[in-house]
């Protein structure tokens, strides 16, 4: 099942879009990962209990997850297509990986990303093979949702808000430029701050399926 199904997905990579939709999904795998590390806690006693080490969810795939046999917890789409990313990369790592691989001798300091995705990398090594029929499950989803992407053509339309907001900041459009274009215009909802700008372009490439970061 290992090599065949990295295999497989490196075939599904060929598809037009394919490679962005697992680039967009891991990466917000990451995001979220990172954000439910929790706080170190400090004990009246003195003792600092630090947040968990960001290996992938503890409840999917390491030594306490759940046996083979019992009932799998539910599984995000951007952690699907997060974990055939690592598996791909496992086995593809020097050709064509869905995002580079972190040499630990030369992560900078604060590039908690490359850092996760080192984990990552190591956790699915580790336990894929514990679980082959719910990855071949997700595997399903994942090339439905990259067949659907690459049938996708939004087309520029600038009467839509958001949609001249995603193609405009595909332009290379400052961000302010963008906002006051917006709001000097009476039949679109204003934007109130410059971070608005960009939750209204990524909600845009969500609902179509584009993918985000926006690849200028």
């Amino acid at each position: 099942m290992s090599a065949d199904l990295a295999r497989r997905v490196h075939d599904l990579l060929r598809q037009p879009r394919a490679r962005e939709l697992f680039q967009r999904h891991a990466k917000e795998y990451l995001s979220w990962r990172m954000r439910k590390r929790g706080r170190t806690k400090k004990h009246k006693n003195g003792r600092i209990e630090h947040p968990p080490a960001p290996y992938f969810p503890f409840d999917r795939f390491d030594d306490c997850g759940p046996a083979p046999d019992e009932p799998f917890p539910d599984v995000t789409l951007a952690e699907k297509f997060a974990v055939l990313a690592a598996h791909h990369d496992n086995h593809y790592g020097n050709d064509g990986p869905v995002l580079p691989r972190p040499d630990l001798d030369v992560i900078q300091f604060g590039d908690r990303e490359s850092f996760m995705w080192h984990f990552v990398l190591d956790h699915v090594k580790d336990h894929l093979h514990r679980y082959p029929s719910n990855v071949e499950d997700w595997y399903k989803d994942v090339e439905a949702d990259c067949a659907a992407g690459s049938n996708t053509t939004v087309r520029r339309n600038p009467k839509d808000r958001d949609n001249y907001i995603y193609f405009a900041i595909h332009d290379g459009t400052a961000l302010k430029e963008i906002k006051n274009k917006v709001n000097a215009n009476k039949d679109w909802q204003p934007l109130d701050q410059l971070p608005s700008v960009s939750a209204a372009a990524r909600r845009f490439a969500r609902r179509h399926n584009l993918p985000w970061p926006i690849a200028r």
